[in-house]
């Protein structure tokens, strides 16, 4: 059963197109068909592989263009990292297998500058949860040995994973490492199709895509609101913003759990009321009354809708176990500064387990609302 696809990144989840990219610095055509032939010919897959360091391919770059070009020249090699055009069916993919609650990796090869810049150019990869650049380890697509530094480091099965490259030889490394895949030509709908058909279900684990959110480093309000984005109708970067005041119970006050308030939003977007209907009234009293019976459901489960009170009966139990004082008080701070995410914060807070339950709470409330619409 697949459970983890792998994304290419050029061509797949953004455009690398070396004659688009020389054109913006260039001034006219020539030039940058000038600048394209000689920056990103043959001795590119030398700085993907991590072979030659930036700088001396900069300079041997130079050397092989006339000095007209330089100063467009040096300003590609300045600005290059920030301007592949994210591909929109793609990106809807990615939405989609994240809300049903694949797993999400990027194995890409890519120069050192572009690993380093990646996150901050293009904050979609913040659904990922977790990332493979080949010149950072002196490693490179189609070799074997790449592909299982990916599965290594992350914990992952082959015959967990499928992937989506552009180039038929990267495929065919995968395949010989044991992951399933397919040549990616930027039709969504039809990698979509032979996932589901692999993956053997089209039902979505809310639980699931909540709890990989949160490991992956969103805070729990985002892990919850965008293992429903299907429902809402968000993209990935407005269900996070949307969210992203709300983790910690609010910005770390400790008040109503972000993954509650996240799931009142989904509810609210799901079936809540409008404010211009006739019948307004008897609407917000039906639809208070549905918040009040989700927020029992999720306190009957968890003792409380308060972070705080939650983190308090996790902090007694890890008080009664090993007397650590110290633990408690860092789990209950209400210190804007967000806590590093280490393997002993996951160890100590029960916040995975909770966003994972809370979801599939709204989940199953969500169906029996939808059964008892459709029975009327």
């Amino acid at each position: 059963m697949i459970k983890n696809i792998i994304f290419d990144f050029g061509n797949v989840l953004a455009t690398f197109d070396p004659m688009a990219i020389s054109g913006k610095y260039a001034e006219n055509e020539a030039d940058a068909a000038a600048l394209a032939a000689v920056i990103f010919d043959d001795r590119w897959a030398a700085l993907d592989g991590g072979r030659i360091s930036y700088s001396d391919y900069t300079n041997d770059s130079l050397a092989r263009l006339p000095k007209r070009l330089h100063g467009a020249a040096n300003r590609l090699f300045d600005g290059w990292c920030a301007d592949l055009v994210p591909i929109a069916a793609t990106a809807k993919l990615v939405e989609g297998l994240r809300a049903r609650g694949f797993g999400l990796y990027i194995l890409s090869n890519a120069p050192e500058c572009f690993s380093a810049a990646v996150r901050e150019n293009y904050p979609f990869t913040a659904l990922f949860d977790g990332e493979v650049y080949s010149a950072e380890l002196r490693m490179e697509k189609p070799n074997q040995d790449i592909y299982r530094h990916l599965l290594d480091k992350y914990g992952l099965r082959a015959d967990e994973c499928f992937f989506l490259d552009d180039k038929p030889i990267n495929v065919a490394g995968a395949a010989a490492c044991g992951i399933r895949g397919m040549v990616y030509d930027g039709d969504g709908e039809k990698a979509l199709a032979a996932i589901e058909a692999l993956a053997g279900t089209g039902v979505i684990d809310r639980g699931l895509a909540a709890r990989r959110g949160f490991l992956s480093g969103r805070n729990c309000a985002q892990s919850v609101l965008l293992a429903f984005s299907d429902v809402t109708g968000l993209d990935g970067d407005t269900a996070m913003r949307l969210a992203s005041s709300f983790g910690g119970g609010m910005g770390r006050l400790r008040e109503v759990c972000g993954a509650v308030s996240a799931a009142m939003m989904v509810l609210g977007l799901a079936c809540g009321y409008d404010a211009d209907a006739p019948t307004e009234k008897e609407d917000k009293k039906v639809h208070y009354a549905r918040v009040q019976e989700l927020a029992g459901r999720i306190s009957e489960a968890h003792g409380s809708i308060v972070c705080r009170e939650i983190l308090a009966r996790r902090a007694e139990q890890q008080r009664a176990e090993s007397g650590e004082d110290e633990q408690t008080r860092a789990m209950l701070s209400t210190d804007p500064t967000p806590t590093p995410r280490t393997p002993e914060y996951y160890r100590k807070r029960p916040c995975a387990a909770l966003v994972e339950s809370i979801a599939n709470l709204l989940d199953a409330y969500l169906g029996e609302l939808k059964q008892t619409r459709d029975a009327e």
